[in-house]
């Protein structure tokens, strides 16, 4: 069996440190890395432009969602390494994302969803 590497991003994350220097190294991490990834997918998926108050906070809500979602998966990978290791920051970052805009369009337009459904089978 192939052991699957981690993204060298994360790796300060597996080392010993206290929890205040983790939690630094987290934001700074979310920050740098996932954050334009998540805007970018969040922006192009509901389409949004500066006009729309309330798509925005929609949007909001899908990234708290999804920074939510990371930060889990980021400490699944500080207490377990080996069982959930992440290859590729970013690429965990836009499944995410895509999937959590997703959700809230299927819970937002759920005719769309079905009529989507109905059109594949």
């Amino acid at each position: 069996m192939q052991s699957r590497e981690i993204d060298p991003l994360l790796e300060p994350l597996l080392l010993p440190a206290r929890d205040e220097e983790v939690d630094l190294f987290l934001s700074q991490l979310i920050a740098t890395h996932a954050e334009p990834v998540i805007k970018g997918i969040v922006r192009h998926k509901l389409h949004l432009n500066s006009h729309h108050g309330i798509e925005q906070a929609d949007a909001d809500d899908i990234h708290q969602e999804v920074v939510v979602q990371l930060l889990a998966a980021l400490q699944r990978l500080r207490q377990q390494p080996a069982a959930h290791p992440i290859g590729d920051l970013r690429g965990l970052t836009a499944v995410i994302a895509h999937r959590a805009c997703s959700r809230w369009m299927r819970r937002r337009f759920p005719e769309r969803h079905a009529l989507k459904n109905r059109l594949s089978y």
